[in-house]
């Protein structure tokens, strides 16, 4: 079996650095604050929990409301509009990275 060499043309070696490029834009947007990506999860997660039980009082006696708002420093509606704002900047980076005007190969 032959050992793996660079390919010599310079069209090969172009179309590989586009791809590479096509593939780096895809890459989906990180979150918007400093926290890993863990610590991100486990916010979204536990605002799912506490949305769904916001009317309901934690074993702490107070609503998860609360509770969320006392762990994570904002309300679940501030939250919910980070979240959605987030979105919508990924939707728009996507639609950035994508060009449709160029005719298929």
């Amino acid at each position: 079996m032959a050992k793996w060499q660079k390919p010599k043309d310079s069209k090969a070696l172009a179309e590989r650095k586009i791809y590479s490029q096509i593939k780096k834009s895809e890459k989906p947007v990180p979150p918007p604050t400093g926290l890993s990506e863990v610590q991100e999860s486990l916010r979204l997660h536990f605002a799912r929990y506490c949305w769904i039980n916001r009317q309901k009082k934690a074993p702490s006696g107070e609503k998860w409301g609360k509770v969320f708002e006392q762990k994570w420093g904002m309300t679940l509606k501030e939250y919910e509009r980070l979240i959605k704002r987030h979105q919508k900047e990924r939707r728009e980076a996507h639609s950035k990275s994508v060009d449709h005007t160029s005719p298929l190969p």
